[in-house]
């Protein structure tokens, strides 16, 4: 099952915390959903070496925090890295919420 969606939040000054924000508003969801067994991609290298490593990041501590205790509610979780190119559906959605807060489909090739 894919589960897409998107939401705007005011005040968040980087695009780090907004992929980091993101991922644990989607791990809520699956939680409350019943997800028991979840893969989670992110085009974010640096998202997903914080979270499957020890190494903190500073400007997301308590959000990175939050996403690595959640690992808990899943019997299966799993955090991998996909190219932007190989994921032009979600960055258009990021996009479209970025520049209009209206979704425009996006050409993907």
């Amino acid at each position: 099952m894919i589960d897409q969606g998107a939401k705007t939040k005011p005040y968040v000054n980087s695009p780090l915390l907004a992929e980091a924000l993101a991922m644990r508003l989607a791990l809520f969801r699956a939680r409350e959903k019943g997800i028991k067994k979840i893969i989670v991609y992110s085009d974010s290298q640096m998202l997903i070496g914080a979270i499957n490593s020890s190494t903190p990041i500073k400007e997301i501590f308590g959000t990175l925090q939050d996403i690595k205790n959640l690992r808990s509610m899943f019997s299966t979780i799993e955090f991998r890295y996909v190219h932007r190119s190989k994921n032009c559906l979600a960055d258009a959605l990021a996009r479209g919420v970025i520049r209009d807060r209206v979704f425009v489909a996006p050409l993907c090739v």
